[in-house]
């Protein structure tokens, strides 16, 4: 067997943590996390995305490991499904947070300027003229579509758009308007059903989007 050439992916990357918590209540959890970070640009901003991260948690009730099952069975009689669901998310919330802590230039650290330079570069938004123009050719911008019918809608259903949204509402939640003031109501954010071509789809307004860019220009 003759190798013909090799090359090196450094664009991807897989990577495992062990993290240690505990509710201080008795119950103590040992997550494993495995996972990739993929090397993101958006304009002038690059950082690293971390993704396809994939739980596996044991848990100890008051120092005796349990199974999952038992364990999740003996929190629902007590707590309900809502409150077990939630205390998963949490778990797994706090493994996130402590990875993102570990990559300098990962996206849940990045500034809010970046965040706005990010959203400016996906819908085509002017800076230095401080406007937005939608294309006559829909097609021209991939990231921003227009609902059926007439007087159509303007709206983007990207993904970093909307993880933007919600990275800065939960900012000022947490933060109690410290951070800025970027929504009205952060904890209802103005993402919404959309039709196009006869399909729904969950997106922003670009209405919206600009609302967000101009809230965050002096950052």
């Amino acid at each position: 067997m003759k190798l013909l050439k090799t090359q090196k992916h450094t664009d991807y990357v897989r990577f495992g943590f062990t993290f240690n918590t505990t509710n201080g209540k008795g119950l103590d959890f040992e997550t494993h996390v495995n996972g990739g970070l993929t090397t993101q640009k958006f304009g002038s901003v690059k950082f690293l995305d971390i993704e396809d991260l994939d739980y596996d948690t044991n848990f100890t009730m008051f120092g005796e490991e349990t199974q999952y099952t038992k364990f999740r069975d003996f929190y629902r009689e007590l707590y309900g499904h809502a409150k077990f669901d939630q205390l998963i998310k949490d778990i797994e919330d706090r493994c996130e947070r402590e990875i993102s802590s570990h990559y300098e230039n990962s996206f849940d650290l990045l500034s809010v300027k970046q965040y706005r330079d990010i959203i400016c570069n996906i819908i085509g938004y002017d800076k230095k003229k401080k406007t937005w123009k939608a294309n006559k050719d829909i097609t021209k911008t991939p990231h921003v579509r227009i609902t059926d019918g007439e007087g159509g809608i303007y709206w983007t259903s990207n993904w970093y758009v909307k993880r933007i949204f919600k990275r800065l509402a939960d900012s000022q939640i947490k933060s109690g308007k410290k951070l800025g003031d970027f929504f009205d109501d952060p904890k209802q954010l103005p993402i919404k059903e959309f039709i196009t071509k006869n399909c729904k789809y969950q997106g922003i307004e670009i209405h919206d989007v600009l609302n967000l860019i101009e809230r965050t220009e002096n950052y």
